[in-house]
């Protein structure tokens, strides 16, 4: 009873402070419930268990963001009603936002399923609160070392979480790390996805152990921008760029696969996925094409520029570098060294892939223009906007050109702020990874 009273007050303040931010237009006022839930009352997330018909967490290094994007869309496009952490909040404080905020004033919730991607080193301050049906594990490589730490870490978190857990968890069959939690763990149902490709991600480690896959897509071809793929008797088509999505939608898929066996459509659905917010989204601008890929890795970086190699032969691009170095970037950018631009460098030339100009900006942007001359970039030409983000977009919307725009975190969303000065985009309101 007096945990109902506590959610019931939250709600009430919850409601009160986002009317109150929204009539003030200063944001979407979603954030700050969420923080005094985190701070003052973080027990009422138990309250929330057994009230949804599925509960799902998405966690690891890459994907996080896009794996819950597609997964939402095969539940509401099959007529269930979700919550999400649509901004990607993945915080402890978006997490607790978007439940409480899911709540009538009788204390019911309004959607019957929750989906919610979860930041690593959050996931197990969730283990003795939240219980969940499904977990979904994407990867893990070495990101925001600052933040962070190497990658056992974050394992630990895993395994951590799933002590406490009685759950289905859907994991990448194809990262020899992440398999390394599945031993101790043998009580826990685990469902194998992989992609049979020779552009996987490198992995940390080895396989050391055989894997029997439960969902791998399989016979990826690119054709006009788009990729096909199988899964069992299944092709796919996807918008989304990349072998990276493709795990993505196989995650998904595996999440989603007891749900609805409707093939053919969830086939159409998975076709119709536009890129989400930064993971290779399109601008038109003088009916050339502009594309926004977030970078905050080194293999992230490499899945990127493996998939240009490719899905650009033959074509005049150019190339625009953003880097930040605030906290939500990774203080530390030599990260960037570890990315294979010297490989790519090549690969661009034998495919074919002319990369015209090269522009760099951020606050590290001196940073990413050395470790470009390293890699033997001075070829090509350099634009005169060196440091100023709001620069890289004026050149853009000057130029009738195709162009790539490769941007740590806080530099896409200014990327997307000075953008939206010139042409209308979606919301700019949103993060994850």
């Amino acid at each position: 009873m007096f945990l109902k009273i506590k959610v019931f007050v939250f709600l009430i303040i919850a409601k009160f402070i986002t009317l109150i931010i929204k009539l003030l237009k200063k944001g979407s006022g979603t954030a700050l419930p969420g923080y005094l839930v985190e701070n003052y009352a973080p027990d009422i997330l138990s309250y929330f268990n057994k009230k949804y018909k599925k509960t799902i967490l998405i966690s690891g290094t890459n994907g996080k963001t896009t794996t819950r994007a597609i997964l939402v869309s095969l539940y509401e496009k099959n007529g269930f009603k979700v919550v999400t952490n649509k901004g990607g909040a993945n915080i402890f404080r978006g997490l607790a936002s978007s439940m409480l905020l899911d709540l009538n004033f009788n204390l019911s919730v309004k959607s019957q399923i929750l989906i919610l991607e979860v930041e690593e080193a959050t996931l197990p301050k969730l283990k003795n609160l939240l219980k969940v049906d499904q977990l979904i594990l994407t990867n893990v490589f070495r990101d925001q070392l600052d933040a962070y730490g190497e990658i056992d870490t974050t394992l630990e978190y895993f395994k951590d979480f799933l002590t406490s857990q009685d759950c289905e968890v859907i994991i990448n069959g194809d990262d020899p790390k992440l398999l390394e939690i599945v031993k101790p763990l043998e009580n826990i149902n685990f469902v194998y996805c992989g992609v049979e490709s020779t552009e996987n991600p490198k992995y940390e480690g080895s396989i050391k152990q055989s894997v029997d896959y439960n969902f791998r897509a399989k016979e990826i071809t690119y054709h006009k921008g788009l990729m096909k793929f199988k899964i069992e008797l299944s092709e796919y088509v996807t918008q989304l760029s990349g072998v990276y999505n493709i795990y993505n939608i196989t995650f998904a898929l595996a999440a989603f696969d007891k749900i609805n066996k409707n093939a053919l459509f969830n086939q159409k659905i998975i076709s119709e996925l536009p890129p989400v917010f930064g993971r290779g989204e399109r601008f038109n601008i003088h009916d050339s094409d502009t594309i926004l890929y977030l970078v905050k890795n080194p293999e992230g970086f490499n899945q990127v520029l493996q998939y240009i190699k490719k899905a650009f032969i033959g074509e005049k691009i150019n190339f625009y570098f953003l880097v930040n170095d605030n906290i939500a970037d990774s203080r530390d950018v030599s990260w960037l060294w570890d990315v294979e631009f010297e490989k790519y460098r090549e690969q661009f030339l034998v495919n074919k892939v002319q990369v015209e100009e090269i522009f760099v900006a951020g606050s590290r942007a001196d940073d990413i223009l050395l470790r470009l001359e390293y890699a033997d970039f001075h070829s090509i030409s350099y634009g005169n906007n060196l440091g100023k983000i709001e620069n890289a977009v004026d050149n853009i919307i000057k130029n009738n050109t195709n162009n790539i725009v490769f941007a740590t975190y806080t530099s896409m969303l200014e990327f997307r702020v000075e953008l939206s000065k010139h042409i209308n985009i979606s919301s700019i309101t949103a993060n994850g990874n």
